[in-house]
């Protein structure tokens, strides 16, 4: 392998191997892998510690730091256990990654999407108790799933 190398850049070709490897590291790192699910549940536990005062925040970014790239390495290097272990040809093992790719990209999409959506849905919640403190009425029985405040009838207003 390494003369196979040494012959594409004794030809010239040297760039071709840079463009390579930079292509697939960019397309490596745009897509979510089920590794991402772990370093997410990771982050959520160490913003809860962080806020209830059990971790200082240097613990915190130190931990969520290192932690992100603990876990994309990890499973790297799952990816290169899978192809040694199959010890098989080149077609087998380019299969066989193709589906644990693909299953982390699903995977990984839907726990960012999880994320997502429950950052939202924390931060509208936050949204309506600032505006149910501020207006001193404390009721928040009139909200929806994302917190948004809706109008009470004006029959119901009247009476009070």
């Amino acid at each position: 392998m390494d003369a196979d190398i040494k012959k594409i850049i004794d030809n010239g070709d040297g760039n071709a191997i840079l463009l390579t490897a930079l292509i697939a590291a960019a397309v490596a790192n745009s897509l979510p892998t089920p590794f991402d699910a772990i370093y997410f549940n990771r982050q959520q536990k160490l913003k809860q510690q962080l806020e209830a005062g059990q971790i200082t925040p240097k613990q915190y970014w130190y931990h969520d730091v290192g932690e992100y790239y603990l876990w994309t390495s990890l499973w790297y290097v799952c990816l290169i256990g899978v192809v040694y272990a199959l010890n098989s040809k080149y077609s087998t093992n380019s299969r066989v990654l193709v589906v644990l790719v693909s299953g982390g990209l699903v995977f990984g999409v839907m726990q960012k999407n999880i994320n997502k959506d429950t950052e939202i849905a924390d931060l509208k919640k936050q949204q309506l108790d600032a505006l149910t403190q501020k207006s001193g009425t404390g009721d928040t029985s009139y909200s929806n799933f994302y917190g948004e405040l809706k109008r009470k009838p004006i029959a119901f207003r009247l009476q009070k």
